[in-house]
């Protein structure tokens, strides 16, 4: 089937969202076409109050071989404008899962490469089977990674990703866990479970306290040490000022 919404497909259920995409032609990579429609469910997601927690790709196998080199094609004699405009589809994707307020939690099976990378370096959390494996593989196809390597640079170390991208081998688990891209390794049979679990949990403590948490540490994230300790007291304080204010008004009522 053709249509892009035959291959990405959205459950809810008790505040948790499960988001994926299924193309065995093309082993699960991305393209124009599912990235704008992964980017449009996230959009739609992020304003749903009722969703608490994302998860992307539980059951998927693999989770990404990458961009879809297919789509390539239209950069052949494209203007530096087309060019440009061609990447924003792989960015809104991206901008998107940063932007969720929800926490956003990945579930790795097979391998993810390339692209795939550059999902995870946006997501929250990252679950992975002790069996996936992980790469840069474009400088083996002849370019460089040069959309790839500025997402994980913001969640690796600089050594760590000269290695994979210089290299274009594909690496383990257990090394994606130390480089920092993977937070848990699970077995394959019980990856799926535990993602679940992991989001049901989670979304028990309520979408508010959440989304104030992951806004929270963006927005430490780049302020200096002084700044993030302000941060945090004036976030405290908003939080039990307006809790003190609220048994006030109640206590007055009753």
């Amino acid at each position: 089937m053709n249509n892009v919404l035959d291959r990405t497909h959205l459950e809810l259920n008790s505040g948790v969202a499960r988001l994926s995409w299924t193309s065995a032609k093309t082993k699960n990579a991305i393209g124009k076409a599912e990235a704008e429609d992964l980017a449009e469910r996230l959009d739609l997601l992020a304003a749903d109050d009722s969703t608490s927690v994302i998860v992307l790709g539980i059951g998927q196998v693999p989770f990404c071989s990458g961009w879809d080199i297919r789509d390539l094609g239209v950069l052949k004699g494209a203007t530096s404008d087309e060019a440009r405009h061609f990447f924003t589809y792989g960015r809104r994707l991206l901008e998107s899962i940063t932007d969720c307020p929800q926490p956003v939690i990945a579930a790795v099976s097979g391998w993810a490469l390339g692209f795939g990378c550059s999902i995870l370096s946006r997501c929250d959390v990252v679950l992975a089977a002790d069996d996936a494996k992980f790469g840069v593989p474009e400088v083996r196809n002849g370019f460089a990674p040069a959309t790839v390597v500025p997402e994980l640079l913001n969640t690796m170390s600089t050594r760590e990703v000269k290695a994979w991208a210089l290299t274009g081998e594909t690496v383990s688990a257990g090394r994606a866990l130390s480089a920092g891209l993977v937070h848990e390794i699970w077995s394959p049979d019980k990856l799926g479970t535990a993602a679940l679990q992991l989001a049901e949990t989670m979304a028990g403590y309520g979408a508010a306290p959440l989304r104030d948490t992951k806004r929270l540490v963006a927005e430490a994230a780049g302020l200096p040490e002084k700044g993030r300790r302000e941060l945090g007291v004036e976030t405290a304080m908003a939080h039990f000022c307006a809790e003190e204010t609220t048994n006030s008004n109640s206590a007055s009522a009753d």
